[in-house]
């Protein structure tokens, strides 16, 4: 699974760090199974924050999640990818409260080809 932040502020590499630990924690303690979008280790998730994209026309942060690995999906999708855009864009609206904060998560494509480095082994 991939999550990309967009439109934050200049921020430090400990602020991000923090904000990475903060998704991180609450996308395994706020979906019911996190086993239920391939999650396993932290390593099964990659968090972005774009460079160079601060602030664009409107004064909001936009994230996106993306990569479901539907594979081992075996509950209710929709359930768990509300459940999924609740908590990330909870976590970050805790940590930018003033910052209007919208959260998007992609249904997986299954005409999309899914490789990660972890199935090599």
């Amino acid at each position: 699974m991939v999550i990309k932040v967009w439109g934050l502020s200049k921020q430090t590499k400990h602020d991000l760090e923090e904000l990475h630990q903060g998704i991180v924690a609450m996308v395994v303690v706020g979906v019911s199974d996190p086993h239920e979008l391939g999650i396993k280790v932290e390593a099964d998730m990659i968090v972005l924050f774009p460079a160079g994209v601060v602030g664009g026309l409107g004064s909001g942060i936009f994230v996106e999640v993306s990569g479901l690995n539907l594979r081992e999906v075996i509950c209710n999708v929709h359930t768990v990818r509300k459940q999924l855009a609740d908590c990330v864009g909870r976590t970050i609206r805790e940590f930018y409260p003033e910052t209007r904060v919208m959260c998007c998560v992609y249904p997986a494509d299954s005409d999309c080809y899914f490789w990660t480095s972890s199935d090599d082994s």
